[in-house]
C-alpha cells in the first residue's frame, strides 16, 4: 500500500510540472495562445505583448503596429529565417529575449530590400534585457539597420552585436536632434562592417561599452 501511495504521489507531482500550454503553442497574448509567432503578431492589437512560451521563429516583421515580444523568465529565442523588420511609425520592444538574424538582409518590405532593419518617421527599435545579434551572409551587400528620421534605437540594460555586413551596422539618413541612440547599462558592438556609426544623429552612452571594430571603411562619418 505504501509503494502504491508512493507511485500516486510521484504521479501526481510530475501532472503539476507539466506546462499550463500544447505542444506547439509558441506565443501568448492574453489568455489566447498560438503555434507560432507570425500568427500571433497578425492577430496582435495596437499596443499588445505578446509572451513568448517557447523559442520560435518568425519569416519577418512588418509592423504598423506598436508591440512587446517577452521571452519571459527564460529568455526565449526569437530566430529570423528569411526577412528583418520593417517599423512603420511604432515602437517594437523585444525584452527578455535573444533575437538571432543570420543571413538577414532584406526587409519583407520590398522597397526596403537592402536592409535587414529599417523604419520610417516616428518609429522606435527598443532592448530591455536582451541580447540580439545580426550576422549578414557571406557576400552580401546590406546594411543592418537604416533609419529614416527621428527614430530612436534604445538599448537598456541589453546587447546588440551586429557583424559581418557590407554596408553599414546603423545609418541615419536624418535625424530630429534628440537623442537617436540610447545605450544604458549596455553593449553595442560593431564588428566588421563597412561602418558602425553613420548619418546625422546623436548618441546617448551611460554606463555601456561600445565597440566598434575591425571596420571595412571609417568606423564613423565624424
Amino acid at each position: 500500500m505504501k509503494k502504491l501511495l508512493a507511485i500516486l504521489l510521484a504521479l501526481i507531482m510530475m501532472l503539476t510540472m507539466i506546462p499550463a500550454f500544447a505542444e506547439g503553442e509558441v506565443a501568448q497574448i492574453g489568455g489566447t495562445k498560438y503555434a507560432t509567432l507570425d500568427e500571433a503578431i497578425e492577430k496582435a492589437a495596437d499596443s499588445d505583448t505578446i509572451v513568448l512560451l517557447a523559442d520560435c521563429e518568425t519569416a519577418g516583421m512588418n509592423l504598423s503596429k506598436n508591440l512587446i515580444i517577452d521571452g519571459g523568465t527564460d529568455k526565449h529565442t526569437v530566430r529570423f529565417t528569411q526577412h528583418g523588420i520593417a517599423l512603420w511609425g511604432k515602437s517594437l520592444m523585444f525584452k527578455n529575449c535573444k533575437v538571432v538574424m543570420n543571413g538577414i538582409g532584406s526587409t519583407p518590405y520590398a522597397e526596403w530590400s537592402w536592409v535587414a532593419i529599417c523604419a520610417s518617421k516616428d518609429a522606435s527599435l527598443l532592448l530591455e534585457k536582451t541580447e540580439m545579434t545580426m550576422n549578414g551572409a557571406e557576400g552580401n551587400t546590406a546594411h543592418a539597420i537604416y533609419f529614416c528620421s527621428n527614430n530612436k534605437l534604445n538599448l537598456t540594460d541589453s546587447k546588440l552585436e551586429i557583424k559581418n555586413y557590407q554596408q553599414d551596422a546603423l545609418e541615419w539618413d536624418g535625424g530630429d536632434g534628440g537623442y537617436n541612440v540610447n545605450i544604458t547599462n549596455s553593449t553595442f558592438i560593431s564588428d566588421h562592417n563597412r561602418s558602425g556609426f553613420t548619418g546625422a544623429f546623436t548618441a546617448k552612452i551611460d554606463n555601456s561599452k561600445v565597440d566598434v571594430i575591425n571596420s571595412t571603411g571609417n568606423g564613423s562619418n565624424g
